[in-house]
């Protein structure tokens, strides 16, 4: 009798479908045997008679191995690559053309598109219920029981606008590289607007998010899409000779750049600013907030509530994890809830009384100037202390696990 598939994790799809193929295909220190057997012995694995395939219920998690098949999709799948929910939907066409070029199947009606690290990659996505997913749209289809592939159509995919003479011209939420380098920010425009900072008085929130008060962003600028990673930190290293943050090299590449100080973020927006010619920095309090609401009013960006679905926190994960590899807000930014805390730019204040309402960084009539705010909560945070308005701060010459940072840059 046929079975509907139950839904399960998406860790555990991707387990699945890196235990059927990864020998063949994925050549990776930490992808062995011991490990799919140690992931094995932690599932129940059932097999369905019905054509959507098999499915598996997790028993128990593990998160090292978690990290280990994440880290692999993250590294072998581009950032803005369809990368679906369900099993059958997993393609080896979603998967750089290096790893098997000749027995590789050509997608049907598929396009070569740039992903926002100026890589070129062809991706298949799943048909099924409509699904939001890296800024990329699966509609629903009639023709979905015959598990007939929907293509990554590049139109609803991020277009990227390489080296602009004038990114002010851009349309509001363009996204741009000023240097078509892998290691260069992919920034996001950023329009006027106003909205609400805080929480209101009468929320069960912390009194330092109080007032709740109007801000007016009369400029507008931009702001990384993604925060920013070993990948990019480390090639500022490697220019300048500036001791690079300690971290396991598994733990490197796209993860968000750890084990920085705010002075540290500093030194490296004024590099970027010396080697694209523009002027990059951390983005102020105010700004941080406007976008992660991203014309929102609720708790979170994506609503009143927030799951792991969207954001890594509250210790689901035991530590950070690649950017974008959950879904981003409605302006397109990943990673504004949870992951890690993010420097700005502002000096720490016990209360929004007298701040600036016109979106500039706070820096004068501080108790303490050696303290400055950080936003966004981090993985080892509930959901709670992840919320659009959750502030906190952090000594400016410190470092640790769980702080990062990404840019801002003025037009």
């Amino acid at each position: 009798m046929n079975r509907k598939p139950k839904k399960i994790s998406l860790d555990a799809r991707k387990f699945l479908y890196l235990r059927d193929h990864f020998a063949k295909f994925i050549n990776y220190s930490d992808v062995t045997s011991k490990i799919a057997s140690q992931w094995e012995s932690r599932i129940s694995e059932k097999v369905s008679t019905s054509e959507e395939g098999i499915w598996i219920e997790v028993q128990q998690k593990n998160t090292e191995l978690v990290q280990v098949v994440s880290r692999i999709l993250d590294e072998q799948v581009p950032l803005e690559s369809m990368r679906p929910v369900e099993y059958h939907g997993w393609s080896f066409d979603m998967f750089k053309s290096k790893l098997d070029p000749h027995k590789r199947k050509k997608p049907c009606r598929s396009k070569s598109v740039e992903n926002v690290y100026g890589e070129k990659s062809t991706a298949n996505v799943v048909v099924g219920h409509l699904q939001k997913f890296n800024d990329t749209v699966i509609e629903n289809s009639s023709d979905s029981k015959k598990s007939n592939p929907l293509v990554f159509n590049p139109k609803n995919s991020v277009s990227v606008v390489y080296c602009p003479k004038n990114p002010a011209n851009l349309e509001d939420l363009s996204v741009f590289k000023d240097l078509k380098k892998t290691w260069c920010p992919a920034m996001v425009v950023i329009p006027r607007g106003h909205f609400r900072m805080g929480a209101p008085s009468d929320d069960n929130t912390y009194q330092d998010e109080k007032p709740q008060h109007n801000v007016t962003i009369q400029h507008r600028f931009a702001i990384g899409k993604f925060l920013v990673t070993f990948k990019e930190f480390d090639v500022f290293c490697k220019q300048t000779g500036h001791p690079m943050p300690k971290e396991k090299a598994c733990y490197r590449g796209t993860y968000p750049v750890v084990n920085v100080s705010w002075n540290e973020a500093n030194i490296y927006v004024k590099w970027l600013s010396d080697v694209t010619g523009q002027s990059y920095r951390l983005p102020s309090e105010a700004e941080w907030e406007y976008c992660c609401r991203a014309g929102t009013t609720t708790a979170f960006s994506f609503g009143s509530k927030i799951t792991t679905k969207h954001a890594n926190f509250g210790k689901r994960y035991s530590r950070s994890t690649p950017v974008a590899r959950f879904i981003a807000n409605s302006w397109g930014l990943y990673d504004m809830h949870g992951n890690v805390w993010e420097f700005v730019a502002d000096l720490w204040h016990e209360t929004y009384d007298d701040a600036p309402q016109d979106g500039s960084s706070w820096v004068d009539g501080a108790k303490d100037v050696n303290n400055r705010v950080v936003r966004g909560g981090s993985y080892s945070y509930p959901a709670k202390d992840n919320r659009s308005s959750v502030r906190c701060y952090y000594p400016s010459q410190d470092k640790d696990s769980k702080h990062g940072f990404r840019v801002a840059r003025s037009f």
